[in-house]
């Protein structure tokens, strides 16, 4: 219910938020480590973000909205990853500010498989050719998180975009 509630409201928040000026908001709807959930859960949640990323097609073409969504698709269903794919695609030369997504998204995942990537690549890395490897990479540094639900954590949640960010923890 409270996954529910939470996106009743989200094209309305996304829309306030680039009025006042924000020009890319992320949303962590479903980390790495939530697939240690009930199955019922995870499968509810899953096909719930596919008919809201179908959905959010709509938004991103009215709204010049560019969609990205981040993590490791691997283990979404294939219908849910081929929509992520269809809806960044859709949406990568709108430019009215960008909604990004975190599915399946943990931070320390991200920058394991950064680092493996840039093994592959064979070159040294700096701290700016790193991100070139990351999810993150081509998304500014982050300058505010709000973090709601009583929780003073930030959850594995885009730890290197994090670095220099204000944390505000919003109790319930």
């Amino acid at each position: 219910m409270g996954h529910q509630a939470g996106i009743a409201n989200f094209e309305n928040l996304v829309d306030w938020y680039f009025r006042r000026g924000v020009t890319t908001i992320t949303f962590f709807i479903f980390s790495s480590e939530n697939w240690n959930r009930s199955t019922e859960e995870v499968d509810f949640l899953m096909d719930l973000f596919y008919t809201e990323l179908k959905k959010n097609m709509k938004h991103a073409v009215e709204k010049n909205l560019r969609y990205r969504v981040i993590g490791s698709r691997d283990r979404l269903p294939k219908k849910l990853a081929n929509m992520c794919d269809k809806l960044e695609q859709e949406s990568a030369e709108n430019t009215g500010g960008t909604v990004v997504f975190a599915l399946n998204y943990g931070g320390q995942d991200e920058i394991v498989r950064a680092v493996n990537a840039a093994i592959e690549n064979g070159k040294p890395v700096d701290k700016e050719s790193f991100e070139t490897f990351m999810d993150t990479g081509d998304l500014l540094p982050v300058d505010l998180m709000v973090r709601t639900s009583n929780e003073n954590r930030i959850s594995n949640y885009l730890l290197w975009k994090l670095a220099y960010a204000e944390l505000l923890f919003i109790p319930e």
